[in-house]
């Protein structure tokens, strides 16, 4: 934003500010979202390996992971039912209340998250285009991460909402802590995980943990949930009330 002009100190007093003023100020430190980055180490864009896959249908898969939670992906394969050539079809959501944990005696790095997706596969194609996620939908899944240091693979095991989709403003709750609790627990989540293997083809990192990541877990707020209360926003909030309060107190100065 261009610098704004600055005049000299005003001597006259200054009103105290309506109080519809810091009304607005604290609504805004209530329903803003919190956003945070994601760990390094998921993002840059990863390539399945091991294609092709499901009796050769899919044949190319990649996303892109950014590092403010977004991602987006494209693929594209062959369906049999009816006979439709390849077939393209991309996808985009959000990733969100990652976090990254080093184990104390082996040191392995594993990453947990819960992410939304919104899956388009292109008109004429099949799957038919009523097999998108439809309007106002949104899938959700759980993803478990671990990574081969010796193949530079990243394993995800996902665990699907039981739903194949829900309402965008739904927020169906935390994922299990780990991928065995996924399978053993009932929940939103289905008992029966896929499993994916990525290679990292650009923009990649070192395979560990942010020094803050397994202590204080990152969050990433769903903007398409904003609104539903998560870790991180309460933060967010105690910070503008004290700006609010800071705010008034100067004006009556």
């Amino acid at each position: 934003a261009p610098p704004r002009r600055t005049s000299p100190a005003s001597t006259q007093p200054r009103d105290a500010p309506s109080m519809m003023i810091l009304a607005s100020l604290a609504l805004m430190s209530l329903v803003s979202p919190a956003r945070a980055e994601v760990p390094a180490l998921i993002t840059g864009t990863w390539r399945m390996t091991g294609m092709p896959r499901d009796n050769g249908e899919y044949l190319y898969d990649e996303f892109t992971q950014n590092a403010n939670g977004d991602y987006t992906g494209k693929g594209w394969g062959t369906w049999d039912v009816p006979v439709s050539g390849t077939n393209n079809y991309t996808y985009s959501g959000v990733t969100s209340d990652v976090v990254c944990e080093t184990d104390a005696t082996t040191g392995a790095v594993s990453v947990r998250y819960e992410y939304s997706m919104i899956l388009d596969y292109e008109l004429g194609a099949n799957p038919l285009p009523s097999w998108n996620t439809p309007s106002g939908q949104k899938r959700v899944i759980c993803g478990y991460n671990t990574y081969d240091t010796t193949t530079d693979i990243m394993t995800v095991t996902a665990y699907n909402h039981e739903d194949t989709t829900i309402a965008l403003s739904v927020d169906p709750g935390a994922c299990p802590a780990t991928a065995n609790t996924a399978a053993t627990t009932s929940g939103w989540w289905t008992s029966t995980a896929d499993v994916y293997t990525y290679k990292c083809v650009a923009n990649c990192t070192d395979w560990a943990c942010d020094s803050t990541d397994s202590t204080n877990p990152l969050v990433v707020e769903d903007a398409e949930s904003a609104g539903v209360g998560k870790p991180g926003i309460g933060a967010f909030r105690s910070l503008v009330a004290t700006l609010v309060i800071t705010l008034a107190l100067w004006y009556r100065q």
